[in-house]
């Protein structure tokens, strides 16, 4: 018999049994309380007469006259033990138990190795998932960012020790218009990984017929109550920046609010209703609670979009980085190109949890406009892809200068 759940609270499973039936020795052999006796004592258990004793329930002649039980021990773990009972009593002589703790010692030491390699396959087999995973997280990100005059864009997405489910995106709706999108799945690991290239397929899909940001997210919602598994849904900031009519419009569904700040004034929250996309598969509630709010660029406006994973980093002593800190790197580096404001961001982030772990993907999108005026031709094009082992990222950059 083995151990059912944990050594802490033993319910032994008898596994196997020879000339008696299962059902025969659950009525005769108190197992659990012999199994106690060994797991406290982890030493041969030798019952001279068994119907004697309380926990054996057979009376003299019926089959059990004396019971030994031998512990199966690999590594100070009790894995299991072996019961043989003969119909007479004092039937074993001290070479009886010797041999049968002989060979408990050795079916220990191979159900022990069996544990093992069942356990390095394991190990073995979420590698793999994990790697396919992160291949098909790092692919859903894009490559490059669609040019608008005057708008100048650095974001990356750099992911935990388990895979996580960020993402954002680009589109160029048309020659004045760019649609993004930042969204973060509930839940870790492959599952995350799949509702997150569900997410880029509904982005590419949806953006181009939506004509705002609401519409974009009423419908997203409406295709992924489809697939969606219970209790797992996506928050979601989808917006569109009008370059020809100097706006940015944006919804949100149930995702931190983004920084903003004006080059002239205070960092602020950008906070609008919205829940999460995938928790009313009726939309009934979620179109209720959906808003959009567009607003007016002027030159030097800056918008910081994240996921959940910067907020809640922690410092060692399990301090939160909040929502205070981001704008208050806004607001230190506000006249900074994108690329400085960002590495400014995640290098405070990094100071903060002094370089630990991080639990969770960050992910930060920073925009700014600098306005029509302000453009040219010129444009640049950064990627980038950092290794596993210094918390791997996808850094992608795009300027209109």
């Amino acid at each position: 018999m083995v151990p059912g759940s944990s050594e802490s609270n033993y319910e032994p499973v008898v596994t196997s049994t020879f000339r008696i039936s299962p059902g025969r020795l659950s009525e005769t052999v108190d197992s659990a309380a012999l199994f106690s006796d060994i797991q406290s004592k982890r030493k041969p258990l030798i019952l001279g007469s068994a119907p004697a004793d309380h926990r054996i329930g057979a009376r003299p002649g019926e089959g059990i006259g004396s019971l030994v039980a031998i512990p199966l021990v690999a590594r100070a773990e009790l894995l299991g033990a072996l019961m043989v009972a003969k119909e007479v009593t004092e039937g074993f002589e001290p070479d009886d138990v010797s041999a049968l703790s002989v060979y408990c010692d050795q079916a220990a030491l191979a159900l022990d190795r069996a544990h093992l390699f069942e356990e390095r396959l394991e190990k073995e087999r979420l590698t793999r998932e994990l790697a396919i995973a992160r291949e098909v997280q790092t692919k859903l990100l894009p490559q490059n960012i669609p040019q608008l005059p005057g708008l100048f864009i650095h974001a990356s997405s750099t992911p935990a020790q388990e895979v996580g489910g960020d993402y954002f995106d680009f589109v160029k709706l048309d020659g004045d218009r760019l649609g993004f999108i930042i969204a973060d799945v509930s839940g870790k690991g492959t599952s995350a990984a799949f509702y997150m290239a569900v997410m880029q397929g509904i982005f590419t899909s949806v953006s181009s017929l939506a004509k705002t940001p609401r519409d974009f997210l009423l419908a997203a919602n409406a295709a992924l109550a489809q697939v969606l598994e219970k209790n797992v849904f996506i928050s979601v900031i989808y917006g569109i920046i009008d370059a020809r009519n100097e706006t940015i419009s944006i919804a949100r569904a149930g995702h931190c609010p983004a920084a903003t700040i004006e080059l002239s004034g205070s960092a602020g929250l950008w906070s609008l209703g919205g829940m999460g996309l995938g928790l009313d598969p009726t939309g009934r509630i979620f179109g209720e609670t959906l808003a959009q709010e567009t607003r007016t660029l002027s030159p030097g406006d800056v918008f910081i979009l994240y996921t959940d994973g910067v907020v809640e980093s922690r410092s060692r002593s399990g301090e939160e980085y909040g929502y205070d800190r981001i704008l208050a790197v806004l607001e230190e580096n506000r006249h900074e190109d994108v690329s400085d404001l960002h590495r400014a961001l995640i290098r405070d982030l990094d100071t903060f949890v002094e370089n630990g772990s991080y639990g969770d993907d960050t992910t930060v999108v920073v925009i700014k406009w600098l306005g029509r005026a302000y453009a040219t031709d010129g444009t640049m094009t950064h990627v980038s892809v950092g290794e596993a082992s210094q918390q791997p990222s996808k850094s992608i950059q795009t300027t209109s200068e």
